[in-house]
């Protein structure tokens, strides 16, 4: 029996650093873990910025050609008329 208890005691101290170490690896997990969403968000949020600013960029060249068309006064001409 006194084995035993002195295998225990031994246990004691032992697995109270492991428990201290798993919680700083847990810590420093959700910490990683938090620093990785902040990053991902900041990537979605890039991605789209992109995408919107293509976007923009081929509404603005198709109103630029729209404008090109609406202000062709070539039908005046008489040459044109059928």
């Amino acid at each position: 029996m006194s084995t035993s208890g002195t295998s225990e005691k031994k246990k004691g101290p032992r697995l109270d650093e492991i428990k201290a170490k798993r919680e700083r690896v847990l810590q420093r997990f959700n910490k990683f873990k938090d620093g990785s969403q902040d990053l991902k968000k900041k990537l979605e949020d890039a991605r789209d910025f992109q995408r919107f600013k293509r976007d923009v960029n081929e509404l603005d060249e198709w109103i630029d050609e729209q404008m090109k068309l609406a202000s062709d006064e070539s039908y005046k001409d008489p040459v044109n008329i059928q």
